[in-house]
């Protein structure tokens, strides 16, 4: 983009695969240009609801990052990135002195994004899901979610009585299996559906629900939901807030908060937790409020070894590549002989086995003067087994994050 512009946004770029803008309103850049920084970043889904509370201020009022956070009732360093961001679009002024920046009304200000692109279809984002290798019951399972909410909405419509519905989830499976991915798409899906106003989503760990002391852990699980609001806060590996044998663990308030709140909005929020079968199981039953709140559980199945060569081969598509002669066949059968168990790489370990791949052909043709068809495609020589990260995935040693 022209790095002149100042104040200036970059016109739709992607965050996300099949990121549709939901949770930005109409006008509200996806990417923003800070001159200062010499930089474009990802504007903060936040963003408008930062704004609209500046633009109440009176114009010249100084504003800082401090009031902003407690405002929007999120962390201090997440109001200090939306700083800058506010300035470049027109709605702070520059730091004075103090650190305040004064407030106006950014009348004159042209956004350079072009028309606002037009929402994703429910059946695009169906055909999405449908287009994911494999997990065939899953998709099963997501299309029967939203056949029962359509026909919930119908109910409500005509006056009849409303359909108990469920948006809360359970995901179970090994590491690579899809579940952040589907996730995602079924964020989208429930906002298309308008059973959820934004189609948001957040990602949420033990830190970023747990706190060290008397007090954080009730704060900063009801900031993760506040960001989730109208979207879905999905909680990966789910089970680490319940499993800490200190004495002065706080992650049974968590859950205990958690709880409270998926009651208190329960008409704009849905909550996914994921990991493995065995633990989540643990999980549910370790609170009665969890098992009346996650009635429903889908599970994420292995990969079958053509279904990982078909992801491997997505993979290759996507980087520009092309495979050579006995490549594919030399994958299957290292897909065929890995060991299957807890830890399995799925996903991750065609990943893996892809990016290993890549670094060596680097290796390779470091020597050489390539051609472009050199460049693209990746041969027998840089297939290698023996790498040690493969190594340690097929055996199942290494713990991977679920997907």
């Amino acid at each position: 983009m022209n790095e002149h512009l100042d104040p200036a946004v970059e016109e739709d770029v992607s965050l996300d695969p099949g990121y549709d803008g939901s949770r930005y309103q109409p006008g509200f850049p996806k990417r923003i240009w800070l001159g200062r920084r010499r930089k474009v970043v990802d504007a903060d889904p936040i963003l408008p609801t930062a704004a609209a509370s500046v633009a109440k201020l009176p114009e010249g009022q100084p504003v800082d990052a401090h009031q902003i956070a407690v405002e929007l009732s999120i962390e201090e360093a997440r109001a200090d990135d939306l700083v800058p961001q506010l300035e470049a679009l027109g709605f702070v002024g520059q730091a004075d002195p103090t650190g305040g920046r004064a407030v106006f009304f950014p009348d004159g200000l042209v956004i350079s994004q072009g028309t606002p692109p037009s929402e994703i279809a429910l059946q695009d984002l169906l055909q999405q899901l449908r287009g994911l290798v494999g997990l065939t019951k899953v998709k099963s399972e997501v299309e029967q979610i939203c056949e029962l909410d359509r026909v919930a909405q119908l109910r409500a419509e005509r006056g009849l009585p409303p359909t108990p519905v469920t948006r809360h989830l359970v995901f179970v499976g090994n590491p690579g299996t899809g579940k952040t991915t589907v996730a995602r798409l079924i964020a989208q899906i429930y906002a298309r559906l308008g059973v959820l106003s934004r189609g948001s989503f957040v990602e949420a760990s033990r830190p970023d629900l747990v706190g060290g002391h008397v007090g954080q852990t009730a704060l900063k699980t009801d900031a993760a939901v506040k960001r989730a609001l109208g979207g879905v806060l999905f909680i990966d590996e789910a089970y680490a807030l319940t499993r800490s044998q200190s004495g002065s663990d706080y992650g049974r308030e968590a859950v205990d908060t958690l709880i409270r709140l998926m009651e208190d909005h329960r008409e704009d929020l849905a909550v996914i937790v994921a990991g493995y079968p065995e633990q989540m199981a643990e999980f549910i039953e370790s609170n009665p409020g969890l098992q009346s709140r996650f009635p429903r559980t889908i599970w994420f199945e292995d990969y079958t070894n053509e279904e990982l060569l078909a992801i491997f081969e997505g993979f290759a598509r996507s980087g520009g590549f092309v495979l050579g002669p006995g490549v594919a066949d030399a994958v299957l059968e290292t897909l065929g002989n890995a060991e299957r168990g807890p830890g399995f790489g799925n996903g991750r370990l065609a990943r893996d086995i892809f990016e290993q791949m890549i670094r060596r052909q680097a290796v390779r043709l470091a020597a050489v003067e390539p051609s472009d068809a050199d460049l693209v495609t990746l041969t027998l020589d840089d297939f290698s087994w023996e790498a040690p990260t493969i190594r340690a995935i097929h055996s199942g040693s290494v713990e991977a994050t679920s997907e």
